[in-house]
């Protein structure tokens, strides 16, 4: 009797012992679906106005952008940043141009002005959503009268 006791113990906890396992399995499914967050540095010559942009650092990270933005907000100068799968663009998003800015500040008689002003450095940063084998992100931007202008490649 007792023998029979402890086989039907040790057979049960390896049932639930397997069981388990395929509980796990389950949960530990790579996640398909990743977010890309780029962070970058835009300079500008003061003398040829030529823009170069540096990649500071890439993480890609599981997960999924609930809203896709457009952060241009009708702006006269901003970047539009196109993911690619391939030669197909998957993802684009707008942004404001981090180097051109609009200022508001109080003068001497305390009324508020607003001042756009051009930077020569800024540091920005760009997230995408990641599906399937995405290759490389074309970054443009735009001017106020004037024509789109690609700015950089990056490979992924």
């Amino acid at each position: 009797m007792r023998t029979l006791m402890l086989l039907s113990f040790v057979l049960s906890c390896c049932t639930s012992t397997r069981s388990m396992e395929s509980r796990v399995s389950i949960f530990s499914r790579p996640d398909t679906n990743k977010i890309l967050f780029v962070v970058m540095r835009i300079t500008r010559d003061s003398l040829s106005g030529k823009k170069v942009i540096t990649v500071l650092s890439k993480t890609q990270t599981s997960g999924t952008i609930k809203k896709e933005y457009s952060d241009h907000a009708d702006a006269e100068n901003y970047l539009t940043v196109d993911l690619f799968d391939g030669e197909q663009i998957v993802t684009t998003i707008t942004m404001e141009h981090p180097l051109y800015k609009q200022v508001e500040y109080a003068d001497s008689t305390n009324v508020l002005i607003s001042k756009k002003i051009v930077l020569d450095k800024a540091d920005f940063f760009i997230r995408l959503p990641i599906h399937g084998n995405a290759s490389l992100i074309r970054i443009s931007e735009t001017l106020k009268n004037k024509a789109r202008q690609e700015l950089t490649i990056i490979p992924l």
